[in-house]
């Protein structure tokens, strides 16, 4: 519990740096077209963050969702009705910690160029900013 504030603080810097950067650059109005790196970096790294947060916090609804659409997404499976709902939850069980685990890292290397976002693709979306690279 303890790492959490020291989170939280990353994030926030991370957003602040993204929307003064974001305010930088929509003051120059001839350069359009050239985006600064270091505008870019900051614009990268909020938006991982970003998507980061919203996978911790929507963690918690993958047993409950899976269960809910369990009947479709299992339907191979024998008496996929009756089955489909109890497999769907345990499925979801299982997912709940991959969620948590790579929304931790998008949130704790957001600050580092070139990595690849390694969240899975948000089931809801909490923060309406957010942009996922596989969406």
């Amino acid at each position: 519990m303890s790492r959490l504030p020291s989170a939280l603080a990353v994030a926030s810097l991370a957003m602040l740096a993204a929307s003064v950067a974001s305010a930088q650059h929509f003051e120059d109005d001839e350069d359009e077209e050239e985006t600064l790196p270091i505008v870019a970096w900051a614009l990268d790294g909020a938006n991982r963050a970003t998507v980061g947060l919203n996978g911790i916090l929507t963690a918690p609804a993958d047993p409950l969702m899976f269960a809910i659409d369990g009947d479709e997404v299992f339907e191979s499976l024998p008496s996929a009705e009756y089955t489909g709902r109890g497999v769907g939850f345990f499925a979801g069980l299982f997912q709940m910690p991959y969620r948590l685990l790579m929304g931790s890292f998008d949130l704790a290397f957001a600050w580092m160029p070139y990595l690849y976002m390694q969240s899975p693709v948000p089931r809801f979306t909490l923060l309406p900013w957010l942009e996922h690279d596989d969406v």
